[in-house]
């Protein structure tokens, strides 16, 4: 799990955010192996740690935690923090911070908007060819086949002439990023909801529906659907599609 983490440390990370789970029954936002001998001792990190959102669950300075958001808990109350016992750490992480932002000249002209009064920059078209082809080639090879029962893999168009497709993520499209919920952008099924959502323009959009209708024409096979978003010229019950279809 360490690999990416140290790839960006390695290319200048500026912060990293610890999560919500436990690991060895120690919460990850207080947990001092992982904040500060792993990420900090090992890796060289320089920068701060800031905890997702609302996964704080104690006043961890110490063990490394020198952010918490979005900040409205007790753990990192002036109270909380100014203890003495926390007066050192307390120090540390915000020279940490400080470095960071000065360091990404964060303190020079306009920061930006402020979430989740960002909707316009989420919605900027910031498409490249080369980000394009990058993102095809990472999706390509992290395929993974879990099971290939009676080698049908891969389909042969000499004994497959109809192939059936399930489910409504086969021709969904993206999620309107005007549709918001609790402030932030709902989810779809290419990217997940909320500050981290990555909003996509259905112009450029090839659903899986598409790809594999396409590929399948181009082998003569015909390709059936079933419980899809939308209704094709080839959608059926999903009862018939069972019977019909050579593979699901």
């Amino acid at each position: 799990y360490y690999q990416p983490f140290e790839a960006a440390i390695d290319a200048g990370a500026g912060a990293i955010m610890c999560s919500y789970n436990k690991v060895n029954n120690t919460p990850a936002c207080g947990n001092h192996d992982l904040l500060t001998r792993d990420l900090r001792e090992k890796m060289k990190f320089k920068g701060f740690v800031m905890s997702d959102w609302g996964a704080t669950h104690s006043t961890a300075l110490s063990a490394g935690l020198d952010m918490d958001m979005p900040g409205f808990d007790r753990f990192y109350s002036f109270q909380a923090v100014s203890g003495a016992k926390e007066q050192l750490p307390l120090n540390d992480s915000v020279r940490r911070i400080l470095a960071s932002m000065y360091h990404l000249r964060l303190d020079e002209g306009d920061a930006g908007c402020v979430p989740p009064m960002c909707m316009h920059q989420l919605a900027e078209e910031l498409r490249t060819p080369k980000h394009v082809q990058l993102a095809e080639d990472i999706a390509s090879k992290a395929v993974i086949m879990l099971k290939n029962e009676r080698d049908v893999l891969p389909l042969n168009s000499s004994k497959v002439r109809k192939l059936g497709v399930i489910g409504s993520a086969a021709d969904s499209s993206y999620q309107s990023l005007w549709k918001v919920m609790k402030g932030m952008p709902e989810g779809d099924v290419y990217s997940g909801g909320g500050s981290g959502h990555i909003h996509g323009s259905n112009h450029h959009l090839t659903t899986v529906l598409e790809a594999i209708v396409k590929r399948a024409k181009s082998e003569g096979v015909e390709v059936l659907s079933a419980n899809t978003t939308f209704r094709h010229e080839n959608t059926r019950p999903l009862g018939m599609l069972k019977m019909e279809a050579d593979v699901l």
